[in-house]
């Protein structure tokens, strides 16, 4: 059974009740213990009316620290409302604010439209620093007659640290476009964080060196060697190599398993037919749906390289397979932003300097469920 949130908001109200009466307390401040909307907070559902004006208060306080306090009004007079500085949200170890956590979850779902990798991978909520448990050696099953010993198997479970490292933004704006009442400002720095995370995250899950940012999965693979490499049959990219691919993945794996390749690999792939029926191996999808290779859907990175190639010119990329489940996210699930209009370059050139951060990690848990394809040309 599962609540819903009318049910785990009257849930909640109760057990605060009960704690204010153990307290010996008569009443309490209701402000400080609001119940987040769910849907709002896991990214399901855009923010309402109420919520969307106290993040735009809150950024408008941040970052025009003269306007802390002035109720701006239209052309034509109406009140846009007080904005202020959210002082119950400082985090003076970090020098920022935590942005609110409506706009995050909206950051985040902005990111899974942009790039796909966080809807696939696994997502652990982590601190400074996390051990996740990982399954190093299974046991198999054995077969005997009656009375007799169980055979000893084999059972081993290893620990992968996942460490918050420091992801940065940093955006300089005109502080007119900043000042404008009639600007949309939480949905301008939506699109302006997501696009920036996005990118960023998808680059170092992709290729980070796990130096003050996560471990690609291809740093975990190719550099490290721990992916098993799968090298192009022919001159040019073929079926063939796509079904080789395929069937190097163990069975269990595949079936939760997508491909990662550049759009160059996709142009040659979109071109490839059966030699009998003439069919295009490329499926397209349907209402919204990925297109799919073999019956498993395809995700565009831009972010493998396509200059792999030791003649000139380099054209030489690579396509992954595997069930990116096992590519694990540590995120400590906040985000924060600090803004300037004196500092640096900010004051001559009459500007806002925004700088945001949020603190994640990532690393390939279980190599065993990826192949790659060398040599794609």
């Amino acid at each position: 059974m599962q609540l819903t949130k009318e049910q785990l908001v009257e849930l909640v109200g109760t057990i605060i009740d009960g704690k204010v009466k153990d307290l010996g307390l008569t009443a309490v401040d209701r402000k400080h213990v609001p119940v987040p909307q769910l849907d709002v907070l896991m990214g399901r559902a855009p923010m309402n009316a109420e919520q969307a004006h106290a993040v735009s208060c809150f950024f408008r306080g941040i970052m025009i620290p003269e306007a802390q306090f002035n109720e701006m009004r239209g052309p034509d007079g109406a009140s846009f409302g007080a904005f202020w500085k959210d002082l119950n949200v400082a985090a003076p170890t970090e020098g920022g604010y935590l942005v609110p956590t409506e706009f995050r979850a909206q950051v985040v779902m902005a990111m899974e439209n942009i790039m796909s990798f966080r809807t696939l991978a696994t997502v652990f909520p982590i601190s400074a620093k996390d051990e996740i448990p990982t399954v190093t050696q299974k046991p198999s099953m054995t077969w005997g007659a009656e009375n007799e010993n169980f055979e000893t198997g084999s059972f081993a479970v290893g620990q992968m640290l996942l460490t918050a490292q420091l992801g940065r933004v940093f955006i300089p704006m005109s502080r007119r476009l900043a000042a404008n009442a009639r600007v949309d400002i939480v949905a301008l720095l939506t699109k302006l964080f997501a696009e920036a995370f996005a990118l960023g995250e998808q680059e170092a899950f992709t290729n980070g060196n796990g130096t003050n940012k996560p471990t690609g999965f291809r740093k975990t693979g190719v550099t490290d060697g721990l992916v098993t490499a799968v090298p192009m049959a022919g001159a040019s990219l073929a079926g063939d190599d796509l079904i080789s691919l395929y069937h190097a993945v163990p069975q269990q794996y595949r079936r939760s398993a997508t491909w990662q390749m550049p759009d160059t690999a996709i142009a040659k792939i979109r071109k490839l037919k059966e030699a009998t029926t003439g069919q295009y191996l490329w499926t397209p999808g349907l209402g919204g749906a990925p297109a799919t290779i073999l019956g498993r859907p395809v995700v565009e990175n831009p972010s493998i390289p396509t200059n792999l190639g030791g003649a000139s010119p380099a054209v030489e990329s690579e396509i992954w397979f595997g069930d990116f489940s096992y590519y694990y996210i540590g995120d400590n699930e906040t985000m924060g932003v600090e803004a300037t209009t004196t500092g640096g370059e900010a004051f001559r050139k009459h500007q806002l300097h925004l700088k945001a951060w949020e603190e994640i990690d990532g690393k390939m848990s279980l190599p065993a469920a990826f192949r790659y394809l060398t040599g794609v040309k």
